[in-house]
């Protein structure tokens, strides 16, 4: 039967290599011869070497008792005087305690005494302070009645005089109106105060031209504004469209009036019958301009005057072209409808403007009611 084999591993050295050499057997007996001879010699090591050892043991142990014996009168000694530390240590922390016991005792009696006496001052002091303040909260209160007193009272004679101013505008107005009413009942004054209004703007808007009235003159118009070629203005206040009849007698009066050099024909209230608003025409070569609602724009007599005394400059044969004719009725349109988006603007930031002020009045209002 084959024994099992086992696989050992050993250094690399001419010992090894010698006994690698050899044949299983002998490599065998080797190892057997070899462990007998290492566990003789190893016993008879032991025998040899435990007087020795046990004598090298004793030794020690003495040496170690010496040192432990001195050790322990060590400790002893230490112990005693770690004893009379810890007592010299309680004795002083004992003093100290009693020290400080009696200090803070001291200290605190005179802290209380000395914060005692500062809460005293204090309170003195905070009594003067209230008195003092409460005169001077009296004497300011009084002040405040009295000026808010003052102010009522000011407020009372304005607002007072205010209501008497507009007492008596309401009655010229209520006046104003009632005889506003009578005469629109008489055609024959509605012309006459539209001529007085007319009169007294020409007078305004041109301070330096002669402004005849000629409204009691037959086929003269209502006024003339001699300028270097004079214009005839004639003025109408009806509460409906100018009629064509008034137009006609308009063209009669510019042909027989041979001073006068340019119309306008107005309107303050209403339209004319089929003419647009600036609308220009020729009457026996002389340029005239219709104009509509003048008094919802005064300034628009002043633009008309202005194209007239151009046109007027310009020779007869270009005014009877009824082509240009139509061309200059376009620009003077283009004209008022830029003249109509600028009052527009103008218009509404007033309305803006106006808002302010009554928002200001209020505030005023609002004031007063507080100060009653």
């Amino acid at each position: 039967m084959t024994e099992n084999m086992i696989e050992i591993y050993l250094p690399d050295n001419n010992i090894i290599k010698t006994f690698n050499n050899k044949s299983l057997k002998e490599k065998v007996q080797i190892i057997e011869l070899g462990l007998k001879m290492y566990q003789t010699g190893n016993l008879q090591l032991n025998n040899i070497n435990d007087e020795k050892r046990k004598k090298d043991v004793n030794d020690l142990i003495q040496s170690y008792e010496g040192k432990i014996n001195e050790m322990r009168q060590n400790i002893s000694n230490h112990k005693k005087i770690q004893q009379e530390l810890s007592e010299n240590y309680r004795i002083k922390l004992e003093n100290m305690k009693q020290e400080i016991e009696i200090s803070t005792k001291n200290l605190s009696e005179n802290k209380l005494k000395s914060m005692s006496e500062t809460v005293e001052n204090l309170n003195t002091n905070l009594s003067e302070k209230t008195n003092q303040l409460n005169k001077v909260n009296s004497e300011m209160w009084k002040e405040i009645r009295d000026s808010e007193n003052k102010i009522r009272k000011e407020l009372e004679e304005k607002y007072e005089s205010k209501i008497k101013i507009y007492e008596t505008k309401l009655e010229e107005e209520t006046k104003k109106h009632n005889d506003f009413i009578k005469r629109n009942e008489n055609s024959a004054l509605i012309g006459q105060d539209g001529e007085i209004y007319l009169e007294g703007s020409l007078n305004m808007l041109f301070p330096k031209i002669e402004v005849e009235s000629t409204g009691q003159q037959p086929n003269r118009g209502d006024f003339i504004l001699k300028l270097d070629d004079w214009i005839m203005v004639e003025c109408k206040e009806y509460s409906h469209n100018v009629l064509k009849k008034e137009i006609e007698k308009f063209y009669r009066d510019m042909t027989i009036n041979k001073d006068v050099k340019g119309g306008i024909f107005c309107s303050l209230k209403t339209g004319i019958c089929a003419r647009t608003d600036f609308q220009l025409e020729i009457i026996d070569n002389k340029p005239i301009i219709f104009i509509c609602q003048l008094k919802k724009n005064i300034n628009k007599i002043k633009i008309a005057v202005d194209v007239l005394k151009t046109l007027m400059n310009i020779e007869t044969k270009i005014l009877s072209d009824k082509e240009k004719c139509d061309k200059i009725n376009n620009i003077i349109r283009d004209f008022k409808r830029d003249q109509k988006k600028a009052r527009k603007i103008v218009i509404d930031q007033h309305t803006k403007l106006m808002k302010v002020f009554d928002n200001t009045d209020s505030l005023v209002k609002l004031l007063a009611s507080v100060l009653k």
